[in-house]
């Protein structure tokens, strides 16, 4: 009689990768993981599929647990990286970190930063052995989504990247981030903009420009005294996206000053467009919210 062992390896993957997509409690994966070798070695690159690091100052002390764990390193598809609760600091994130967090995670698809401070190079509490591959010339890169041939700095191919909720005191870092990869997505909602210097993104510290397909943008309401400045993510996103990138833009606006701001960045990157959704809303004479919604597909009218 046939047994449960006897189910070749392939049904088993087949099985944990609809389990993947139909998430059951993390307890089931770490069950499975125990029944045997077999089942270990199948079930550890899902159990470990998604890594989240929750921090109060930085994510610099993640480098060291993925260098001294490669197997697990080798099972992340889904980074987060976020503060450790809703009353606590933003953790700072710098470019010199996540360049090294890509080079040490080959599988990675997916890359969400939720409620962080984008600073730049600061002080690292690391030990010797791993401050100093943070140089830019020690890094080597391992992710099996980077372009054959490349280096370092990238293009680490993604499918999607999350910005949510974080402060970007100097856009810089964040650009020079973003600019090591190459993303399917980009969806973007930040709460905290400065209101003059976020357009002043200087091409040249980009290693290339930005390559999203599918750019997903939310311009958050912001307060009447900068209302009638153009929105700051907007026209940083214009200065630093390659033209012609972008095939999907979906972008949500407050006022008719932010939609021409989208409207100028259509224009300067959106050359072969071909799906666009554009969400207006704004408050009536009664203080109420209206909303009006614009879809274009596929070059519909």
């Amino acid at each position: 009689m046939a047994i449960l062992h006897d189910l070749p390896p392939e049904l088993l993957h087949a099985i944990f990768a609809w389990m993947e997509h139909e998430p059951p409690p993390r307890t089931t994966f770490v069950a499975c993981s125990v029944v045997s070798r077999l089942w270990r070695d199948i079930a550890l690159p899902y159990l470990f599929s998604t890594l989240k690091a929750r921090r109060r100052e930085s994510f610099a002390n993640v480098i060291p647990f993925l260098e001294t764990h490669p197997h697990i390193a080798a099972c992340v598809k889904r980074l987060w990286l976020q503060r450790t609760g809703v009353s606590a600091p933003k953790p700072e994130v710098d470019y010199e970190t996540v360049s090294a967090l890509l080079a040490r995670l080959p599988a990675l698809v997916n890359l969400s930063f939720h409620t962080v401070k984008f600073v730049g190079l600061r002080s690292l509490p690391l030990g010797p052995q791993f401050a100093s591959e943070l140089s830019a010339t020690t890094i080597p890169s391992t992710n099996a989504h980077t372009v054959q041939g490349s280096n370092h700095d990238g293009p680490y191919r993604l499918d999607l990247v999350i910005l949510y909720s974080c402060t970007v005191p100097d856009p810089t870092p964040l650009f020079r981030i973003l600019s090591l990869c190459e993303m399917d997505t980009l969806r973007a909602t930040l709460n905290e903009l400065p209101g003059t210097n976020i357009a002043q993104v200087d091409p040249a510290a980009l290693h290339r420009p930005l390559r999203v397909r599918w750019l997903r943008v939310a311009v958050q309401k912001r307060p009447a005294r900068i209302a009638q400045r153009p929105p700051p993510l907007l026209e940083a996103l214009r200065v630093a996206l390659e033209p012609g990138s972008v095939r999907a833009f979906d972008v949500t606006c407050h006022n008719w000053d932010e939609v021409a701001s989208a409207g100028a960045l259509l224009r300067d990157v959106g050359r072969n467009l071909t799906t666009l959704r554009l969400s207006v809303f704004w408050g009536s004479a009664e203080g109420e919210p209206r909303s009006r919604r614009l879809t274009n597909r596929d070059g519909d009218p």
